[in-house]
């Protein structure tokens, strides 16, 4: 199991640093605009994206389905769990959809971890949360 611990910054900082480390463990870059605030990556049938507000982030949108559609949200069979709504993407229209709802935008703690097919990210966003 492929294990990363570090700090970040911002929610940028954290974005990229999540992308480092998926495609330093065999997933691939779909997108990191960090300007635009998305994050794209697949690893064979896993297709995950994200969405986060560039200018004071309180929420991330967390999207997956089973292609990249060039956008958080558009890709094939998209889950509908990320914002994808009527109204333009914002951060409090991310948290009408799962999200990961008040990450803010750091400095964090994180600690990231894959196996095969597999990532799982746990972030402290301040002392014991």
């Amino acid at each position: 199991m492929a294990f990363s611990t570090n700090t970040a910054a911002d929610l940028n900082a954290l974005m990229t640093a999540l992308d480092t480390f998926a495609v330093a463990n065999g997933w691939t870059s779909d997108e990191i605009n960090t300007a635009g605030g998305e994050s794209a990556m697949h690893r064979n049938s896993v297709w995950v994206s994200f969405k986060w507000a560039t200018s004071s982030p309180t929420n991330l949108s967390v999207y997956q389905a089973l292609g990249y559609g060039g956008t958080p949200g558009a890709g094939t069979d998209d889950s509908g769990n990320g914002y994808n709504g009527p109204s333009a993407w914002s951060d409090s229209n991310a948290a009408l959809e799962r999200c990961v709802q008040g990450i803010g935008n750091g400095p964090f703690t994180y600690w990231f971890f894959e196996q095969d097919f597999y990532l799982h990210v746990v972030v402290e966003v301040s002392a014991g949360l």
